[in-house]
Order: C-alpha cells, then sequence, then structure tokens
C-alpha cells in the first residue's frame, strides 16, 4: 500500500514548529540591482532566500571559478568583498562565507558550497549562535546547519534561478518517495526535517546532529479500500534508529 500524503508535525526539540505555510515563492522578483562584467559568458544563477518569510535575500553567480555572492543582500554584486574564489584550483569549492544580513541583525555563513563534476551544486547553510531552547540540555549557544536535500542546477538567467528556502517554516517530507507499505509488517520510515524551495532538489534539510535527535509525531495518512470511505489516519511517533 503506497502513502497518499504526509501531513505535519515535529520539532518540538528543535525550538520550531512544523507548518505548511511557507512564503509563496513564485512571487519573489528575480532581478539583480547590480552586477559585475562576468569573465564568462555563461554565468549561472541561484537565489537563496532566509527566514520564515524568506524576506532576506542573497543572490549566488558564479562565473566559472569565481562565485558572487550578495553578501549583505542588497541586490548589489560590484562589491570587492562579493566576489569569492574557489576554495581548491582544482575543485570549485567555496568555504565560509560570511552574510550579514537585515541591517546586521542576522548572521549566516555559506558554510560550503561545491559544484560537482556535472555543474550541479550543492550548498551548506549555517546560522550562528542562536540561543538554545530551555527544553534542550547541553551548552546555552548552538549553530543551525542546513543543507539542499538534492544537487540544485543553477540557471542560465536571474528570472529562472532556483529559490533555495533557509531557516524557513519546517515541515516533514519523506527521504524515498516511493516508500511503499505492507499490511501487517513494519518497516522503518526515514523522514526530512525542512523547508520547500522553487525549483528541482531545493528542499533544504535541518541538520540535527549538533542538537541529537528530535522526537517528534507525525500523521499518515493512507486511502480507503472503500473509495467513498474516509481515509485511514495513523499517528506515528517519531524517534532515532536503534
Amino acid at each position: 500500500m503506497r502513502i497518499l500524503s504526509f501531513i505535519s508535525a515535529l520539532l518540538l526539540a528543535c525550538g520550531t514548529t512544523a507548518s505548511a505555510w511557507a512564503a509563496d515563492l513564485t512571487t519573489i522578483e528575480r532581478t539583480i540591482a547590480k552586477e559585475p562584467v562576468y569573465e564568462t559568458k555563461t554565468p549561472k544563477y541561484c537565489l537563496l532566500v532566509f527566514g520564515p518569510e524568506a524576506k532576506m535575500r542573497v543572490w549566488l553567480v558564479l562565473d566559472g571559478n569565481v562565485l558572487y555572492v550578495d553578501r549583505n543582500g542588497d541586490g548589489d554584486l560590484t562589491g570587492k568583498a562579493e566576489r569569492v574564489k574557489s576554495f581548491n584550483a582544482k575543485q570549485r569549492r567555496f568555504d565560509g562565507v560570511d552574510l550579514s544580513l537585515a541591517g546586521g541583525k542576522v548572521h549566516y555563513s555559506i558554510y560550503r558550497l561545491w559544484v560537482k563534476d556535472n555543474g550541479r551544486v550543492d550548498i551548506m547553510v549555517k546560522r550562528k549562535a542562536v540561543k538554545r531552547k530551555a527544553a534542550l540540555a547541553g551548552t546555552d549557544m548552538l549553530s543551525r546547519d542546513w543543507m539542499n536535500r538534492d544537487p540544485i542546477e543553477f540557471a542560465d538567467r536571474p528570472q529562472d534561478a532556483p529559490v533555495v528556502h533557509m531557516d524557513g517554516p519546517m515541515t516533514l517530507k519523506p527521504m524515498d518517495n516511493n516508500q511503499v507499505f505492507v499490511r501487517g509488517t513494519s518497516c522503518p520510515f526515514p523522514v526530512m526535517a525542512g523547508t520547500p524551495g522553487l525549483g528541482k532538489g531545493t528542499f533544504t534539510h535541518f541538520l540535527l546532529f549538533r542538537l541529537g535527535d528530535p522526537t517528534g509525531v507525525a500523521e499518515i495518512v493512507f486511502p480507503h479500500r472503500d473509495a467513498d470511505s474516509k481515509p485511514i489516519v495513523v499517528k506515528v511517533e517519531l524517534k532515532p534508529p536503534d
């Protein structure tokens, strides 16, 4: 029996509530105020957005072995600091690019951005030093990390750029969209906590290894064998694997 739909639910331990009400990324105007003169004729574009309402926005432009990063989110890529060289001459990898957004009130870091051999891109972002919730044991400060689930293909034009939503409202997503359930048997059901983006591969999952594994509850909705009957709703406790 295949899953019909996967609905909400977790994240008490993450200090965040699961939500289906993310910003409408399709309404974001994908234009750049100022662009540099690129060395190649084929720059590639991607837009990072941050926060529940996606109001903080950072343009990324790959220009050969150079990455342009709108570090302060003002739409101007012409400043000297916006031009970042590859971490390794043999690889297109860019590490530790600091972002200062919302007038310097919010700080993130592109911990690592690396371009694979096929041109697709993995991005890992950290939010610096946020206060721990009282429910969490341990130290008082932590960093939060996000990463796209699948490699992202940057676009040829800003207006076609994928939109990657970091630090947004979280929901749950099955790790395997083809998960199959067999009546009368049990099986693992891996899920991710994260935020949908706009474009292929843009779902960003919240990396939990710094927090420990949280617990929560999910509702799984199965179709009823009788089409006129209500779906079957099962609540499942989410817990780390043994």
